[in-house]
């Protein structure tokens, strides 16, 4: 008999304590998610400015753009 009075209180308490978890995971996800938004959204111009700079760096070297190489490598041969 004391086992079948444990088994269904217990079952109750480690349902209702996996219910807890799933919900303390989905929680957690939701806020680093939030917390990835926050931190990409405040790297944002620290991005635009470093792609600024290389496509600067980009326009003022000798290399060619991919249609010019492409252009120049047909001529060659």
């Amino acid at each position: 008999m004391y086992p079948a009075v444990y088994k269904r209180s217990t079952v109750k308490v480690l349902k209702a304590y996996g219910l807890t978890q799933a919900s303390i995971a989905d929680c957690i996800t939701e806020t680093f998610s939030a917390i990835r938004t926050v931190r990409s959204f405040g790297g944002e111009k620290r991005q635009m400015s470093m792609f600024g700079n290389q496509v600067l760096y980009y326009q003022s070297s000798d290399i060619l753009p991919i249609n010019k190489f492409l252009e120049h490598d047909q001529a060659a041969c």
